[in-house]
């Protein structure tokens, strides 16, 4: 017997996009305005190269994980020299605990948008674990001042605590697992 197309596209509705667990997400301040951003995937690693001279990346990231709470679309751009990354995210309304992950690069000379090196569905609370565990790491690296020379300041830090007091109050992907 054969499906209506009706009964095709519902069933299509309920079936949930492969979720990527296997992930893994660092972030390296290196000395004299470089970072490092890590992306550990099943798939292998994407590296983000990032110029501080033209890039907050600690503010970048803020903005993506303030997207993730809020569930909503966000991209941000991470500059290099030339070129750089460009990490987006798109919820999916259908199924609210998870969000699409995008890496696409690009260099100075093209306007036009890349197919996507990485493309993936997360849940969103891990996502949000895991570069709001990134975020909190350098936040307290920065206590050091050792750490600090020849390092970008760390200007975010509050935003950085009340994105995590929003987390923890959050009623669907709090409590904040940093406390």
């Amino acid at each position: 017997m054969k499906k209506s197309l009706g009964q095709k596209m519902e069933s299509m509705e309920k079936t949930i996009p492969e979720i990527c667990d296997s992930l893994g997400i660092c972030l390296v301040q290196r000395r004299h305005g470089w970072c490092d951003l890590l992306i550990f995937h099943s798939g292998g690693i994407t590296h983000c190269r990032v110029s501080e001279v033209f890039t907050d990346p600690v503010f970048e990231l803020i903005i993506l994980c303030r997207a993730i709470l809020e569930n909503r679309p966000e991209t941000v751009s991470l500059q290099d020299e030339p070129g750089g990354s460009r990490l987006s995210l798109t919820p999916d309304m259908r199924w609210q605990h998870i969000i699409r992950l995008e890496i696409s690069t690009f260099s100075a000379e093209m306007a036009e948008e890349t197919p996507p090196d990485l493309s993936l569905w997360v849940k969103r609370r891990q996502l949000l674990a895991l570069l709001m565990t990134e975020l909190w790491k350098l936040s307290r690296f920065h206590t050091e001042p050792s750490f600090q020379r020849s390092r970008q300041s760390f200007s975010s830090a509050d935003a950085l605590l009340q994105l995590n007091a929003d987390w923890d109050s959050d009623p669907h992907l709090g409590p904040s697992l940093l406390k």
